[in-house]
């Protein structure tokens, strides 16, 4: 069974960590399992999946999270509105690209599960 991992953040704390004990503990119990990881930038996830010899890569994507506050003064209305459309920006694009190199490196074709971290 293949199984792509999307990580998010930096190292290997919270999340990353987590994500990397499911997988430790996948590859163990499941003799087919063959896990890739993704990551959006070189971290310390990526160097102890080449420890391990699990299948890595870095591409840079962007993170799709922003914080809203219900009492807003025009100043952070305006800002609001400059961060939206970078953030649009960002996904419309650096993510578009993101995407069509995950493709190159990764034949999707051959893999069972997508998973999100």
């Amino acid at each position: 069974m293949k199984v792509v991992y999307f990580s998010h953040s930096d190292g290997i704390y919270g999340a990353p960590k987590s994500l990397l004990d499911m997988i430790l503990v996948l590859k163990d119990g499941i003799s087919d399992f063959y896990p890739i990881v993704v990551t959006s930038k070189v971290n310390q996830l990526n160097a102890i999946c080449n420890e391990l010899g699990i299948e890595n890569y870095s591409v840079y994507y962007a993170d799709c999270l922003y914080e809203y506050e219900t009492n807003r003064s025009i100043g952070q209305i305006i800002h609001d509105a400059r961060v939206c459309l970078k953030m649009k920006y960002r996904h419309d694009y650096v993510n578009l690209k993101a995407i069509e190199h995950i493709e190159k490196l990764i034949d999707f074709r051959t893999i069972d599960i997508v998973h999100s971290n």
